[in-house]
């Protein structure tokens, strides 16, 4: 087949599978599709169009498509795509299936073709500086057989000179506002690591998050500004005003009880709250029942259109599932993400997560081998006085964030509430 020929079948499905669902699209993309793999050059441009919308932190729509085919001229196969998406939810395992089998053909054509044009070379070579040239060439297309997206072997020495590059330039860290936490951390929340804050059910895992959120934004102790980072909140259960209404009372000093009975009071202060510019510096995404995929998009796309450095998930064992998967499985998965994200995209994660009796997460302990910090938020019989027990750390020497006897924060319900260091 040519690359001019219609699409086929199995880039139908993709594409329409694509536009149908933003995590198709993302699987897709995050599978190193490209569009040298299509056949029909017009499927080519449009899968193009979604990597350069990708790029923008957008996404292509059935409602963008049309317009945006009309500029690269290639209405007939989006009019198709489009009809493909209409008729979508297709099945999730079909859709990645084909673009296994799909990725796969694309694989053997570019190994084929690369292993061609190096054997041509090797019997058009006359010493031995280029047949060795057309060789390595032909080395090169077995690799493109066996594995499309290469990760390269690096030499102790290449590792060595990384390691010493990174040790003279230490990593930003984030300090919480916490003052015995951002101590044990050497500082605070290192850049390019994920930690998890554990608490069983309303000790204050939101509003510790919307503590850390709160100082980040504005800078812990004085508000000094070498401190200040962006911060993604991704409410997955309680709703963004929910959050958003603890620091609004804790900035106008009072509580949200008092907020809501009496907002006509602080309606100046209010509005020069909201006229604050440090207010663009906290961002939140609030979906119920948000997949792993999509979280995923979300965070490199705050990072990449507003500059984000702290990304906070509320909470972990909430992630939605995918169908027929098992749930250890799936938050080993999530994890394993998440540090990958935090890694890549050189941004601190800080994600909640509900314990079990003992303390550590509930439903699976994976989280603390991934997390290079995994913190036990305690209080005594509902008392203010909280600390964190630090279960398990991945970095550094493991150390508790105060104790029973010396407490690190009050949860202070007079403003916010909020969790004040002490």
């Amino acid at each position: 087949m040519s690359r001019t020929d219609k699409p086929n079948e199995a880039e139908t499905i993709i594409l329409s599978g694509a536009l149908a669902d933003p995590d198709l699209a993302r699987r897709s993309i995050d599978r190193g599709l490209e569009p040298r793999d299509f056949l029909d050059a017009d499927a080519a441009r449009i899968w193009k169009l979604f990597l350069d919308a990708d790029q923008e932190g957008e996404a292509v729509t059935v409602a963008s498509l049309p317009s945006l085919s009309r500029h690269i001229g290639t209405e007939s196969t989006a009019d198709l795509i489009c009809r493909g998406a209409g008729r979508w939810p297709g099945s999730r395992d079909l859709h990645d299936k084909t673009l296994t089998a799909f990725l796969f053909e694309s694989r053997k054509r570019r190994s084929a073709a690369e292993a061609r044009r190096a054997a041509a070379e090797i019997m058009e070579s006359d010493d031995e500086e280029s047949i060795e040239k057309a060789a390595k060439k032909m080395r090169s297309a077995g690799d493109t057989a066996l594995e499309i997206r290469r990760r390269p072997i690096l030499t102790a020495a290449q590792i060595a000179r990384k390691l010493t590059t990174d040790i003279k330039m230490p990593p930003r860290r984030i300090a919480t506002g916490i003052q015995k936490l951002d101590s044990v951390l050497g500082g605070g929340l290192d850049t390019g690591r994920v930690y998890s804050l554990i608490g069983k059910y309303k000790i204050g895992k939101t509003t510790l998050l919307t503590t850390i959120g709160h100082n980040v934004a504005y800078g812990t102790g004085e508000k000094d500004p070498e401190n200040r980072a962006k911060v993604l909140f991704i409410t997955l259960e309680r709703s963004q005003l929910d959050v958003e209404m603890l620091n609004m009372a804790r900035h106008l000093g009072t509580n949200i009880a008092r907020l809501e009975g009496r907002y006509d009071t602080y309606g100046e202060e209010i509005e020069r709250y909201i006229e604050d510019p440090a207010r663009d510096s906290i961002l939140y995404y609030h979906r119920p029942g948000a997949g792993l995929e999509e979280i995923s998009s979300v965070i490199q796309r705050a990072v990449r259109q507003h500059g984000v450095e702290l990304a906070m998930i509320d909470y972990y064992q909430i992630v939605a599932k995918p169908n027929g998967a098992r749930l250890v499985e799936h938050l080993m998965n999530v994890d394993q993400t998440i540090t990958r994200l935090a890694d890549s995209l050189g941004i601190a994660i800080l994600i909640a997560a509900q314990s079990d009796e003992d303390g550590k997460p509930r439903d699976s302990k994976s989280l603390l081998h991934s997390a290079a910090a995994n913190f036990s938020i305690r209080r005594q019989d509902g008392s203010p006085e909280a600390w964190l027990d630090n279960l398990a750390s991945n970095y550094r020497k493991q150390r508790d964030a105060g104790s029973p006897t010396n407490p690190a924060m009050m949860l202070d319900e007079e403003v916010g509430p909020h969790f004040r260091s002490v």
